[in-house]
């Protein structure tokens, strides 16, 4: 049964530009556009966010895209996942590095 009391009411969101990272095609929309892809990587620290690799609008632009990146990701990856992790403990109030 649902408690109508307790039902949220959000604010609606606002339209924004999606960007094909390999194309450059262009929609707007409130959530991504059907039919396109977003790509992620997960550090594997439930703590810390996955970081996104972008919006593709459609499979051939995706594998483009992400294959641009395959040959630099691990030393970006692991960077990137080094800075999320010390900003995460830095904003916890740690200070610690």
């Amino acid at each position: 049964m649902i408690d109508h009391h307790r039902v949220e009411h959000r604010t609606p969101r606002t339209p924004r530009t999606y960007f094909c990272n390999t194309c450059g095609h262009t929609e707007q929309g409130v959530v991504p556009p059907h039919g396109w892809f977003t790509a992620s990587r997960h550090s594997g620290l439930p703590e810390i966010r996955p970081g996104s690799l972008g919006y593709f609008c459609s499979p051939e632009c995706m594998i483009g895209g992400l294959g641009n990146t395959l040959p630099i990701e691990p030393e970006i990856g692991n960077a990137l996942t080094m800075l999320a992790s010390h900003m995460m403990r830095f904003e916890k109030g740690s200070g610690r590095s």
